[in-house]
């Protein structure tokens, strides 16, 4: 279970003003939060979160918020960034919406992921989620990431990002789940991102239609962050799980139940649903299990590793190609400044006045300098 003792890392923005003035007061990692008691709280099941429509706002907006807010971190700094929240939401504002998980970019009012708890036009609650992978502050598409969510029921939503910015999500509630990705440009990758949980109201205050005590309501069960190297899976089996029913003893049965229908020795009115239930049988006989599940787990991490040491591996050659560089500049320019003293050298044994010493002092600058060259 979550503790609020757990959250002390995290910066929290509330709806309750400042002493000094209307704004919003934002508590800093490791500040006391029962200052704000009223918006956050322990319950029995976790830490609770109450976000009323009206409050204080920061300077930026006029929407309410009682969130929390991680620390910065730049992609390159490890091969691996996971952030996973289960929240139970049991209470949404008037006008059906606010953003439950969000990844920042420290330096810019542009959000590079937003996930909504919303309420959609038929009255389902829906995950939808909003991605730039651009560097532009044009709000993006909204994309469905979860349906049909259940209010006082867990949910999870958990982002996977490479430190090359491919940024994927899971969502899920049970049985019902949901995943979206995409990568983001080489631009916006290079940003230093910090993660946002809780509830950030989509409404601003005030609203003539705004209802008494009106807000959004959840506890936050769970909370997982890591950043690190890809994690080692469990290899799935090397044989294929084997179905309870072959194919063969499936057809068979097929055949035995049309055959005693032709021939009249049946009269059952169900032998026709029972032959199309066998018939399902057998197409759905290698159905997706929980070890193909695995192997597909598998498969997606060890992309993510692959694709994080072929970028470390180009890096490292760009590292190589600077250093030759680098060396090779150095050599060029030590050439020519001993070049540039042999010259100087034999310009003054050319003014000595005796000839006969000259020839083998020359000669013997002469082969310094071819050597410099590699002449």
């Amino acid at each position: 279970m979550l503790l609020l003792k757990d959250l002390l890392n995290y910066d929290f923005t509330s709806p309750k003003e400042k002493p000094t003035s209307k704004e919003a007061l934002t508590l800093t990692a490791g500040q006391d939060l029962s200052q704000v008691s009223d918006y956050v709280y322990q319950t029995d099941t976790g830490v609770g979160i109450w976000c009323p429509t009206t409050g204080a706002t920061t300077s930026s907006v006029h929407r309410t918020r009682s969130e929390f807010k991680g620390k910065p971190y730049y992609l390159t700094d490890q091969p691996l960034h996971e952030f996973e929240v289960t929240f139970n939401v049991s209470q949404v504002n008037w006008f059906g919406s606010f953003v439950c998980m969000q990844m920042h970019c420290q330096d810019g009012n542009d959000p590079t992921n937003k996930t909504f708890f919303t309420k959609s036009d038929s009255g389902v609650y829906q995950l939808m989620n909003g991605m730039r992978i651009e560097n532009t502050s044009k709000e993006p598409q909204k994309k469905l990431l979860l349906d049909n969510v259940q209010l006082n029921q867990d949910f999870t939503i958990k982002y996977t990002i490479s430190k090359t910015g491919l940024f994927h999500i899971d969502a899920y509630q049970g049985d019902n789940k949901g995943s979206l990705e995409d990568q983001l440009s080489e631009g916006r990758a290079k940003r230093q991102h910090v993660p946002h949980f809780g509830s950030y109201q989509q409404i601003d205050e005030g609203n003539s239609k705004e209802p008494k005590g009106d807000g959004s309501r959840l506890i936050l069960i769970l909370l997982k962050e890591y950043h690190g190297d890809v994690p080692v899976v469990i290899t799935p089996p090397v044989e294929p799980p084997q179905p309870t029913r072959t194919i063969q003893n499936l057809t068979a049965d097929v055949n035995t139940q049309l055959y005693l229908w032709q021939q009249g020795l049946t009269t059952d009115v169900d032998t026709l649903a029972k032959i199309q239930t066998l018939k399902t049988e057998a197409d759905n006989d290698f159905t997706i299990s929980d070890e193909r599940k695995a192997l597909y787990t598998h498969i997606t991490q060890t992309r993510l590793f692959i694709r994080s040491g072929v970028d470390f591996y180009v890096r490292l050659q760009q590292r190589v190609d600077e250093l030759k560089q680098g060396y090779l500049t150095a050599l060029q320019a030590l050439q020519s400044d001993y070049s540039g003293k042999v010259d100087t050298l034999v310009a003054g044994v050319n003014q000595l006045p005796v000839e006969s010493r000259k020839a083998p002092i020359l000669n013997d600058l002469q082969s310094f300098k071819n050597s410099l060259t590699g002449a």
